[in-house]
């Protein structure tokens, strides 16, 4: 019995298998012209370097300088502004941006 068991296995594992199908035919190679030879473009003109008479901190310094005699002082118990401190809140405005 076990050996009509092992042959039915043997010929049912035969049966179920599959041949792999051909490869493929490798395709045809292509021969491409060479590419043109393009001369590489020239290096773009460099700007003059600026040149700053003041660096940024100097600047800021100037001007904070400037704003320090112009300060806002508002009268006790309330957020009014007067009518001539609006130019110098403007001001310091400017510089903090």
């Amino acid at each position: 019995m076990k050996r009509i068991a092992i042959v039915s296995l043997a010929a049912l594992v035969a049966a179920c298998s599959t041949t792999p199908p051909p490869a493929p035919a490798p395709a045809p190679k292509q021969v491409q012209a060479p590419a043109p030879v393009v001369p590489p473009a020239p290096p773009p003109a460099k700007a003059a370097p600026i040149v700053r008479s003041e660096s940024p901190m100097q600047i800021f310094d100037r001007e904070r300088a400037r704003l320090d005699e112009r300060s806002v002082f508002f009268d006790f118990d309330t957020s009014s502004l007067l009518p001539g401190q609006l130019p110098a809140i403007e001001d310091h405005a400017k510089l903090a941006q």
